[in-house]
């Protein structure tokens, strides 16, 4: 009998962990469809069932992903926001492998690294900020040349979901604010983490960086040793062999 009211309580309390997750996307869809980003647009496939999510992205600017528009998924785990999302794109960009999980210290391949604090937003706002980056043999990533890049970028407006049935410019003209020059905030750690990969993996020189960010974040970025760019960073700086990642 005791061991029945053990089930029973269990399951009650997966069903109301599983109504405070699904409570907390369609909270971050009321979000995002009243303050539009200006460097993609995203909304679940369903709101029944919104666990899924399609998103469409700018290029950044000044890099040779300007003027592209690349569009791909996000799953959302059933203990969403405890365990981070999966992402992945489903347009070719020359810097991701397509229908392949992407390795962001914000992604569902570092859950150590997981805050539930961030979400969605923050998620597309550190692929954003990642995605001019070098790709330095990261894991899914790839080092196009620079010519295929924006070959690609010029063919990924009139690209078609299949799913969504309409092409990337559509969808960024329905769901975009207007773009903007500048790349979005992050969180500090996460801030941290896009100033070591833009500098293959080295802190930059001090009159380079970034005033924002605090030495001791750039510290917690050195620290995460579950981050591959930390580690070959580091493996550098004495002289040891490694590839410098900025994330796994």
């Amino acid at each position: 009998m005791e061991a029945a009211n053990d089930l029973s309580r269990a399951g009650a309390a997966q069903h109301a962990s599983a109504a405070q997750s699904l409570a907390r996307i369609l909270r971050e869809h009321r979000d995002i469809q009243r303050n539009a980003s200006p460097h993609w647009t995203a909304a679940p496939l369903s709101l029944e069932e919104p666990r899924e999510w399609h998103f469409t992205l700018r290029g950044p600017p000044d890099s040779p992903f300007e003027g592209g528009l690349y569009h791909g998924r996000i799953v959302l785990p059933n203990n969403y926001p405890f365990a981070p999302p999966a992402l992945m794109l489903l347009t070719r960009n020359g810097r991701f492998d397509v229908n392949k999980k992407i390795c962001l210290s914000a992604s569902s391949h570092h859950p150590e690294l997981w805050q539930p604090a961030w979400g969605i937003r923050t998620l597309l706002d550190a692929l954003c900020a990642f995605f001019p980056t070098p790709a330095q043999g990261a894991l899914h990533s790839i080092e196009a040349s620079e010519k295929d890049r924006r070959q690609m970028a010029l063919e990924s407006v009139s690209w078609v979901c299949p799913v969504c049935k309409r092409p990337n410019r559509q969808l960024v003209e329905e769901g975009c604010a207007a773009p903007t020059d500048a790349l979005p905030e992050l969180p500090d750690q996460l801030k941290a983490q896009a100033l070591l990969a833009k500098n293959g993996g080295k802190e930059p020189p001090p009159d380079t960086a970034d005033r924002g960010v605090k030495e001791q974040n750039l510290q917690e970025a050195y620290s995460a040793s579950a981050s591959v760019s930390v580690v070959a960073a580091r493996a550098a700086a004495v002289g040891q062999d490694g590839v410098a990642h900025y994330f796994g």
